[in-house]
């Protein structure tokens, strides 16, 4: 799955739902799982809250944390 712009594998994206303090935006990665979306588009305040959730990631979260933080989409 795309997110932003960013290649995630899918489990990646439930633990994200997961990591997140928002439950809309939890609702809509776990959503885009279920049917498969192929791209997630994130606003700039769901970009923050992803972000914020991946400030002290787990082991597997960390890799997507330094993609996200490297990806321009969200600088």
């Amino acid at each position: 799955m795309i997110v932003n712009g960013v290649t995630v594998e899918d489990d990646h994206v439930l633990e994200l739902a997961g990591a997140v303090k928002n439950p809309a935006l939890a609702h809509k990665l776990q959503t885009a799982h279920r049917f498969r979306s192929g791209v997630v588009n994130l606003s700039n305040a769901e970009r923050t809250l992803v972000l914020a959730a991946l400030d002290d990631p787990s082991g597997e979260l960390e890799e997507l944390r330094a993609q996200l933080v490297e990806h321009l989409a969200l600088r």
